[in-house]
């Protein structure tokens, strides 16, 4: 049985992660996914202007891995500049870990990131063939709803005590299939069975007007990015996802109950 893969140590995922050009709807636009450790081998090597020793001994891996993921980095924003293509960061095999020795005038991490909003544990297979295939062109979200769901329903005030879940497949920019799914009840796991509900349903985005800390940091490590919602309903939620408006939550933003 092979080894499993090293996680790249990398010192925080970035808050904004869709880049898109100005002016067209990111519905329009061919999307490209680029993980957050080939983002991190970038930023120290072509930001920090380390060498890819020091590089990798920031990651935790070996000079070739560096070198290999930054290859595949550099292609990606090559490939998004030149064709006019949208950059979505997620996913990827690393650990958020702290800036190594960053208060040393030597350390080779260089400097902190500006925090970490999202833990995404991906295998590598799932981040270099489904995320190249499938979910490059391919988002799943989920937006909390009351009855009877679907893109016409009211948007739910509470992830956990949401009714139901309504679930809309974005295909090259434009939406899909969508399915109602019924929330279990509160009382059967908490807020934590609707999490792994979507972690089943490969759910990779969650719109909410509220949720608290524990099933925030539940979406976070099963890699499914939370953004805070806008509008009445469904539709409007999703619309405004897809221009690329709505931020993430933060744990300074989460419910306290």
């Amino acid at each position: 049985m092979p080894r499993p893969p090293i996680e790249r140590a990398v010192v925080g995922v970035p808050r904004i992660t869709l880049f898109k050009p100005a002016g067209v709807p990111a519905r329009e636009l061919e999307q490209l996914r680029l993980t957050v450790d080939e983002l991190e081998a970038i930023r120290l090597v072509d930001l920090e202007g380390l060498s890819h020793e020091q590089a990798a001994e920031g990651m935790g891996v070996s000079r070739q891995t560096v070198g290999r993921v930054l290859e595949r980095g550099r292609a990606k924003v090559a490939e998004a500049l030149v064709g006019g293509k949208a950059i979505l960061i997620g996913g990827g095999q690393y650990r958020v870990a702290p800036p190594c020795g960053a208060a040393d005038a030597g350390s080779p991490c260089g400097a902190a990131a500006a925090g970490c909003s999202q833990i995404d544990r991906r295998s590598p297979n799932e981040s270099e063939t489904t995320m190249s295939e499938e979910t490059a062109t391919t988002t799943r979200i989920a937006v909390p709803s009351e009855a009877p769901g679907g893109l016409d329903a009211q948007r739910s005030g509470h992830f956990g005590r949401a009714e139901y879940f309504t679930m809309i497949d974005v295909v090259d920019g434009a939406l899909g299939e969508v399915r109602v799914l019924r929330n279990a009840p509160h009382s059967e796991g908490g807020c934590m069975g609707p999490v792994r509900t979507l972690a089943e349903q490969n759910v990779t985005a969650l719109v909410v007007d509220g949720i608290g800390g524990r099933p925030l940091s539940g979406c976070n490590q099963v890699g499914i990015a939370v953004h805070a919602g806008t509008g009445n309903d469904v539709r409007g939620a999703v619309e405004a996802f897809l221009r690329g408006e709505l931020p993430l939550v933060g744990l300074r933003g989460t419910c306290q109950h």
